[in-house]
């Protein structure tokens, strides 16, 4: 994860980041928040965001197209 997560943010928008690391968070399983926040540095509440998003569903935003 940590090697995917140093790879992968300095190229993505806060939503971006905000999604993959939940779509990491979620994919690691039981303490998959924690371990995305300890490499990513991001806050626990930023990733229980993306979560909800990822799971109610994310409209197509044109602003970040």
């Amino acid at each position: 994860m940590e090697a995917r997560i140093k790879m992968m943010l300095p190229q993505l928008n806060e939503k971006q980041r905000r999604l993959y690391l939940a779509s990491e968070a979620i994919t690691y399983g039981r303490g998959g928040i924690a371990e995305a926040m300890r490499h990513s540095g991001v806050s626990r509440n930023t990733i229980k965001r993306g979560i909800k998003e990822l799971e109610k569903g994310i409209e197509n935003d044109r602003r970040t197209a």
